[in-house]
């Protein structure tokens, strides 16, 4: 039997095993004296939770999971690793799953494990397990539970396996994810680090999961963001901004936005790593949905920044894309570009009251291009109206601009 192809979701072989009831006879294999026999016991369990999440279930419910858990402190060490892939597709399939082998002390039975094997392969997939342990928002496993991976998952950050460090990082990430109280339990972990070092990893699977977990540190409060900036992340982000595939670009946007959303000194220190211009350019030409992602950066840039640094986003060329994108039928996305604008509007109008000017500069940049997508898109039946309206935007279009309503 365990030499059928169980894995394959769906494959008829373990629907007729699980139908006939074989799997309460292979736990029941489990006690046996043979050591070879309970390793074959193991691997045909182990392939059928890898499969549909119903074959996971009748394996949970059959209450072999305790005895996995048990196999992890076995001197045998094809037990313990088959019994650590089948204890990772189990808290994979399901929280209620998760949190079961978690009530059951797992983790410390894991980092045992790590802390006495040699075996590279034993190593992977104990980071794995732990991996699928930390997974999960709906609701998330224990914190309390799976923090304690967290200096041993720092330690695997240095592994030459890339797949180790990969999933290692997926660990970091979810760990990271919420509150701000368990962002800084990571962070002080110290790995930040080590993980803005892996952002530009030869293996894309690390450097996308190390860029999740800078990601969500940054998202909590500005002293956590701040560790992430004192380790030149900037520097990094930069590149991946400009050479990475989209879905890498769109991550960078979302953590950029939330670097951005910090203070005007954590502004400063994104304006002078000369961000702004890529930033700019995937606003104005990436894919959709990173554009959103750097609208969302840029707007943020904007709402918080002081009037020099509303002044360097306008003159990198951030008001063109940002009118674009008033154009697209996502309501959401055209409400942030327009607070963006109106950000920029507003810190015009302080510039017109503090000069003898008294002209706003940045409403004519805006005016020229809202009066096209008008003329585009919301054209009416009054040319003469619309010709005087392009020749006022070619001089003095200040005071008009206040009319339009998108």
């Amino acid at each position: 039997l365990k030499r059928l192809p169980f894995a394959d979701k769906g494959n008829a072989p373990v629907d007729e095993a699980v139908a006939l009831g074989l799997v309460g006879r292979f736990v029941s294999l489990l006690s046996s004296s043979s050591t070879s026999v309970r390793r074959d016991a193991v691997s045909v369990l182990g392939s059928i939770v890898a499969g549909t999440p119903a074959h996971t279930q009748s394996v949970v419910h059959s209450g072999v999971v305790p005895t996995f858990v048990q196999l992890l402190s076995s001197d045998d060490d094809e037990l313990r690793e088959r019994s650590l892939l089948a204890i990772g597709n189990i808290a994979c399939d399901h929280s209620a799953h998760r949190d079961l082998c978690l009530s059951l002390d797992v983790v410390p039975a894991i980092l045992r494990i790590l802390n006495s094997s040699a075996k590279p392969a034993e190593i992977r997939s104990a980071v794995w397990t732990l991996s699928n342990l930390c997974r999960g928002k709906s609701p998330p496993p224990d914190f309390s539970k799976v923090s304690l991976a967290l200096p041993a998952l720092s330690k695997q950050l240095f592994n030459q396996d890339a797949l180790t460090v990969g999933d290692a990082c997926r660990a970091i990430a979810s760990l990271s994810e919420g509150e701000n109280d368990h962002i800084e339990v990571v962070v002080q972990s110290g790995v930040v680090r080590r993980l803005v070092e892996l952002l530009l990893h030869p293996c894309p699977t690390v450097s996308a999961n190390a860029l999740r977990a800078i990601g969500n540190i940054v998202t909590g409060t500005d002293q956590q963001t701040q560790v992430v900036l004192s380790c030149s992340a900037l520097e990094c982000l930069q590149k991946l901004l400009v050479t990475g595939k989209e879905s890498i670009k769109k991550e960078v946007c979302w953590t950029l936005s939330n670097i951005l959303a910090g203070s005007r000194k954590q502004i400063q220190t994104v304006i002078d790593a000369h961000i702004l211009p890529s930033l700019i350019h995937v606003l104005a030409s990436g894919d959709f949905k990173t554009r959103k992602e750097a609208c969302w950066a840029i707007g943020n840039a904007l709402s918080g920044g002081n009037a020099a640094q509303v002044a360097t986003v306008v003159r990198e060329g951030a008001i063109l894309p940002l009118c674009d994108l008033l154009t697209v039928m996502e309501p959401k996305i055209v409400n942030v570009a327009l607070n963006a604008l109106d950000c920029i509007l507003r810190h015009g109008e302080n510039i017109k009251n503090k000069s003898k000017t008294g002209i706003n500069p940045y409403c004519a940049l805006i005016y020229v291009k809202a009066f096209d997508i008008i003329e585009n898109y919301f054209a009416g039946d009054e040319p003469e109206e619309d010709a005087l309206a392009a020749d006022e935007a070619n001089g003095e279009a200040a005071k008009s601009v206040t009319t339009f309503s998108f």
